[in-house]
């Protein structure tokens, strides 16, 4: 089982993941210049690497998040850990303000987990 710290962790990695992502596709039109198709394809396989250790460690994420009793709570912090969206975006989903998502959610997790 993780602890809070990791989660965390966790999750900033899969953010800094889909930044990266979302970068490399807007360089994608520029594959026809040999120096941007060689920084590229460095990016991709990085990306791919990425994505596979991160996969190897989803289990674990949702393993942990399993602890969280009450559903609502653990639904938001499934779609922010491990699915990475913001609370905002988590809490709409839920039909809460983004405070008001990470405030319940961030409580039920303390309760279940340790630091």
């Amino acid at each position: 089982m993780m602890n809070q710290r990791e989660l965390r962790a966790y999750y900033e990695e899969r953010a800094k993941l889909r930044e990266t992502v979302l970068t490399l596709d807007g360089l994608r039109e520029y594959a026809d210049i040999p120096e941007a198709a060689a920084e590229i394809a460095g990016m991709e396989t990085a990306v791919q690497a990425k994505t596979a250790e991160l996969d190897a460690r989803a289990e674990d994420v949702l393993s942990t998040l399993k602890t969280v009793t009450d559903t609502t709570h653990r639904v938001l912090l499934t779609l922010h850990f491990y699915r990475g969206l913001l609370w905002k975006e988590a809490g709409s989903l839920c039909g809460l303000s983004a405070t008001a998502a990470r405030n319940q959610a961030m409580r039920a997790l303390r309760a279940a987990i340790p630091e």
